[in-house]
Order: structure tokens, then sequence, then C-alpha cells
């Protein structure tokens, strides 16, 4: 063998040694290169126990580069993110957050570490998640842990902990197994946890959370959240083929515990009739466990199952979610063919009418409720607004629907038919929707109940506040439209129309409406003669991709909505300049400056009786001249604050939220279509 082969021998003899040695070595004291990664989700790494989960693959695609959101390129250009961008409202909710200094923090600590690298390309690039133990604590003592998916150089970064020179930092490392090492001091105000399983690191405030993960990695995941059954169903089985939707999952009995949130939400007690129906129908307390998936594309896409804590369910509510509910095919077929292609929003409910009335009565007003309580026993048919109720309960089916849309069809005119002049029903001016209310009779039985409820209130005029009406028919005007049996009430007390209009068709559909051209429309699309909301592309869609079978459908269209609620806006801010003054202290400071100059060197109380009637006067002027110059300031302000509102409603193109119950589950669907390039 010449010199130069046996040379080249021994270079590869002592190459391989190296190499052997070094894999050896390296494999020893760090990590072995060739290992697998951990072939299932990061719930498999998790207790199934956890009170709180979020977690989203692909994180890395959210950023560009860390931690400048993907999302903030695409909505820079919408006029509803500039006029966020630019309001008092992103300021502040930036401010609260700490995201100036939180942004700062990261850009240091970025800048100070040794190589200049993406963190996602080292932790969390693939996969993250965040699990929280919450037993009882507050989020700021509750046990967290992270968990996140790394290559190469994350693990090597696991595996350094114990020669980074942390104790020049004040801190103290402590190996507590192998692959877990437990810091403490230092800037960190509670001990933290780093461990690995295969390429999956965790971070977390507890040991036994890094420790738990080791051994359902040895188990192959049994007994962990990923094989649970509130998980497992809710969120892999609404998971996408990409995998692109963010994870959920919460105990919501102990999560509204440990942050201390209110035991009933929404409030019951609530001023506003929508928050405190809200609170009849459904309580956020009484859910045991909610998980589910929310998705971004092309909009919000959330789908959410949840069991019920059977002992918090009220009767109302367990007898709306026995009811068996209703399917895809009959909304599109029966329901959306009634409501017009602009309907600002549609709301389906299948439940026990009397029920739903009666809570409706409840979330009223009292001194409202209690008018009406007094007009209907005054008629001498009711002894109060609960016989009434009954009635309507004995002759409706379990099923509601109510459509709405812009009041834009202009004044109501009709023709007297003994003068042949032309009548309006006497209005109050103010703005409202439009609106259409459905319930289905039962059989002639109901049909008949209704029409003489209908009666009863038309020969009581005086009592109801009726207007017009012709010879036999005092109180309201009764005719046919499209062959239907159709009564209409005028009355000034009718906000904005001043008219209730009611048709009963020979199908048992009670149709009840506050202007007459709905009314036409709606029967128009019922009957094929117009297009529908069921014939609209969006609309199917969406809908085809919510529930099966739902108990309750919500269809919102923002921008269907936009003059009404704009109108609605601008009373609401002059109503909200009043009553955010504190009246008392105001009027205090103009006396204490009205005062004096008055009656010098006197005090209230040394003052006659006429002085002190000569004193109001002139500070009620005063109070009247100072809100002027306050309004004058203020409203614009608040003028401006409605209109950014107004924008950022106007980025949902359409909503359609789904809600199946029964007495010990739910599961809720919503869609709400945002494009980004209109």
């Amino acid at each position: 063998m010449s010199k130069k082969k046996r040379l080249l021998k021994i270079v590869g003899i002592v190459l391989t040694l190296v190499l052997v040695f070094g894999y050896f070595l390296f494999t020893t004291l760090l990590f072995n290169p060739l290992e697998d990664d951990w072939e299932h989700s990061l719930s498999a790494l998790t207790p199934r126990n956890v009170d709180l989960w979020v977690a989203k693959e692909n994180v890395g695609d959210l950023f560009d580069p860390f931690p400048e959101l993907v999302l903030l390129e695409t909505v820079a250009d919408t006029v509803a993110w500039r006029d966020f961008d630019a309001s008092p409202e992103q300021a502040q909710l930036a401010k609260d957050l700490g995201i100036p200094e939180l942004l700062g923090q990261i850009q240091e600590a970025l800048s100070q570490a040794p190589i200049s690298v993406d963190p996602l390309a080292i932790f969390g690039g693939r996969a993250v998640a965040i699990a929280g133990d919450l037993d009882g604590r507050t989020a700021q003592n509750a046990d967290w842990a992270l968990y996140g998916r790394v290559n190469w150089m994350g693990k090597l970064g696991v595996s350094l902990i114990p020669y980074l020179g942390l104790e020049d930092q004040g801190m103290t490392v402590e190996e507590v197994s192998d692959l877990h090492f437990k810091l403490n001091g230092g800037q960190l105000t509670r001990e933290i946890h780093i461990g690995r399983v295969l390429d999956v690191v965790v971070l977390a405030t507890n040991g036994e959370l890094v420790e738990h993960a080791k051994r359902l990695s040895n188990a192959a995941g049994e007994d962990s959240l990923r094989l649970a059954t509130t998980y497992e169903s809710p969120v892999l089985g609404n998971m996408g083929p990409d995998m692109q939707e963010v994870e959920l999952f919460a105990n919501l009995r102990t999560t509204f515990d440990s942050l201390g949130l209110p035991k009933t939400w929404p409030d019951p007690a609530s001023s506003s009739f929508a928050e405190a129906m809200t609170a009849r129908l459904i309580q956020a307390p009484a859910c045991k466990n909610v998980a589910g998936v929310l998705g971004f594309d092309g909009g919000v896409n959330l789908d959410l199952d949840g069991t019920f804590s059977s002992e918090k369910i009220s009767d109302f509510q367990r007898r709306v979610y026995r009811n068996k509910g209703f399917e895809q095919d009959h909304v599109l077929r029966d329901i959306a063919r009634m409501a017009p292609p602009d309907t600002a929003a549609l709301i389906y409910l299948h439940g026990p009418v009397e029920d739903i009335l009666r809570e409706i009565l409840a979330s009223t007003e009292p001194a409202l409720r209690q008018n009406l309580e007094d007009v209907f026993r005054s008629t001498g048919r009711w002894s109060s607004l609960q016989e009434l109720v009954e009635e309507i309960g004995g002759a409706a089916l379990d099923r509601l629907l109510l459509i709405v849309r812009e009041e834009d069809y202009g004044p109501i005119v009709a023709l007297h038919e003994a003068s042949g002049q032309e009548m309006s029903p006497e209005s109050d001016g103010s703005k409202v929707f439009a609106f259409t209310l459905v319930t289905w009779l039962r059989g002639n039985q109901g049909i008949e109940a209704v029409n003489s409820i209908r009666d009863a209130i038309g020969r009581n005029p005086d009592k109801f506040g009726l207007q017009g009406g012709v010879a036999g028919d005092p109180g309201y005007y009764r005719y046919e439209v499209g062959g239907m049996d159709t009564r209409e009430f005028w009355s000034p007390f009718i906000p904005g129309t001043g008219m209730i209009a009611t048709v009963v068709d020979e199908e048992g559909r009670c149709i009840i409406t506050n202007h007459e051209r709905m009314l036409d429309q709606v029967i128009k699309c019922m009957t094929r003669q117009r297009p529908s909301l069921s014939d609209d592309p969006v609309f199917q869609a969406l809908l085809n991709s919510s529930s099966p079978a739902s108990n309750l459908l919500v269809w919102v269209n923002p921008r269907a909505a936009t003059e009404t609620m704009r109108a609605l806006g601008r009373m609401q801010v002059d109503l909200d300049l009043r009553s955010r003054v504190d009246w008392a202290r105001e009027r205090r400071r103009q006396e204490l400056r009205v005062l004096p100059d008055m009656f010098p060197g006197k005090q209230r109380n040394q003052i006659s009786e006429d002085e002190r009637l000569s004193l109001d006067d002139a500070i009620d002027v005063e109070l009247q001249d100072w809100f002027k110059d306050h309004a004058r300031e203020e409203k614009p302000i608040l003028l401006a604050a409605l209109e950014r509102k107004l924008n950022y409603m106007r980025t949902i193109k359409a909503l359609l939220a789904s809600l199946r119950l029964d007495p010990k589950k739910f599961s809720l669907t919503l869609r709400a279509l945002m494009p980004l390039d209109e």
C-alpha cells in the first residue's frame, strides 16, 4: 500500500472516530440530532384537567418579522383601521394593555441576543399553545404553561441552560430532572421551569406541568387533554384540513370564579332590553366547559361546543332548550324567503311562545310594563297581562320570526272610504327600524283566538289611543292584502310610523308589522313575487357552513342598517350629553358664581323665599347657557366617535350565528364575512 493510500486511510479512520465520538459526546451532553419529533398535537402533552387552553399551528405565518403582525399589513388600507389607528380609543386601549412598553421590551430583548435571529425560527414558528391551571386562583397566581415546537437551535438552547451564565444575572439554575431546569431570582417574579419533550419545549410556572408532559410523552398522550371528550370532538372535529384555526378550551366555571367575573352575565336586571332578554335566554356562568376553534379566513369563523351545569339552568331555559329546533333546509325554504334581500337583521327562534312573551315582558322597563297592564285591564276582558300572554301562548306554535330593515318606505297614506280624502297616521317623527314579527298559529282555534284579540283592541280605541277607523270597524282599518285578512291600527303612541298592521293568512301565519309597505314587501317575498333573502348567495353560503340544526338563528347585515343606526346614534349622543353631566355639582358651581352678584355677602339660607326663587331662575338661565357651550364642545367629539363605530360596523358585510341548545349542552357557530378589499 502506498504512503498516500495509507495516509488517506488513517485520515478516514480518524475522521470517522472524531465524528462518532463527537456525535456520542453531542448526544450525551446536549441532544440527539436524529431524534424524532413529537408526532401528536401539543394537547397530547397537556393534562386534561387544565382550565384554559389556546393553541395555534403555523404561528410563524402571523408575523413578518416578529413581532409585527401580517394581519396589520392587510388591514392597514381599510377605512375602519385608519379611523381606529388614529382614534382616542386605540390610544387608550394601547395604554391600558401596555402595548408600547411590551413591544419596546421585546425589541430590547432581541437587540441584546447573542445572535440576530427571529425567535419564531427557534420557538413557536410551527405550533404554540398556552395552558392555564386556575384552581380558584387569580390569573396572576395561577399556574401557566407555554408549549412550543422548536428546531435544533431551540433544543440546543434548552441543553445549554446550565452553561449560559445566568448566575451573572442574579438567577439560580437547578436541574430538576433530565431536560428539566428550574430558574429563580434575577428579574423573575416567579420561578420558571423549562423542559423539553423531543421537539416540544415547555415553559411553566409549576414544575409538575413539565413532568406531566414527560409522563404523557411516555404514555403516548393517554389521559391528556387531547383525548378528553370535552376537547376532542369540539376542537379536532371542527378543525379545517390546513389546521389554520386557533384551538380554544375553557373550564368556564373555574374561569369565572378565578377572574372574579359576575355570578350572572349577561345581567338580567340590566336597563337594556337586549341584554336583559339575552340574560334570560342563556347565562355564561351556567356553562361548565366550552371548546372549539376560531378561524380568520375572510372574516371571523367560530365553532364552539359546550356543556351546561344543570343546577344553574332556569325553568324557562330548560323549556326552551328542550325544543326540537329546526334545520337549514327549513330556514332556506320557509323562513328566509319571507325576508327582503336588504334585511338588516333576521332572528328566528324555536321555543314556547308563552314563556318567551313572559320573559320579554319581564325584560321591559317596569313603568312600560305597568302601563300595558293598566291598558289591557281597562278593557274588562283581561284582568292582567298574564291572561293575555296565556291566550296568545295557547294560540301560537313554538316559533317566532323577527325581520328588521331600514324604514325608508316614506309616509303612510290611506284613502278614507266615506270622504275620499287622503289620511296619514299621526307620528312622533322619530327614526325607527321597520320590523315584521311572524308567529305560526294552532289551526282554526289559533286563528280565531288571534282575531278575537284584534277585535277586542279595535273595540277599545280610546283605551289604546287608536285613531281613524271606519263605520262598523271603530279604531282600525280592515282590508285584504293578497286575499289575506288585514287589520291596521293607527296610534300616535307607536314610535316612528304611528301604525301597526296585522295579517292572519290561510296557512295560520300571524304577521305583525309597523309599516304597511313592509307588509306588502314581505307578502310578495313569501309568495315569490319578489326576490328574498333566501336567494342571496352570501346568506346561503354562511347558512350552509353553520350548524345543521339550531334553536336560534341570527342574521345581521350591518351595511343595511347604517342610516338608521346613525340617526339612532345621534339621538343617543344628545341623551349622553345630558346624562353624563353631574347636574347637582354643576348647579352648585353656578350658584356659587351667581349668588354673590345677586345677594352680596349672603348665603342661600340667609335670603327670603322669593329671593331663592329669583336665584334659582337665574341659575337655570346660567345652566342653559353653560350647557350650550358644553354641548358645542363635546358633541362633535361624540359624533366623531359615532362615525368611527359605524365604520367599524361596516367592515362586516354579513354575520350569521346559530345556536343549538339542549338542557345538557350547546353548540354555537358564528360566521362574520369581512372582505378587506372593499
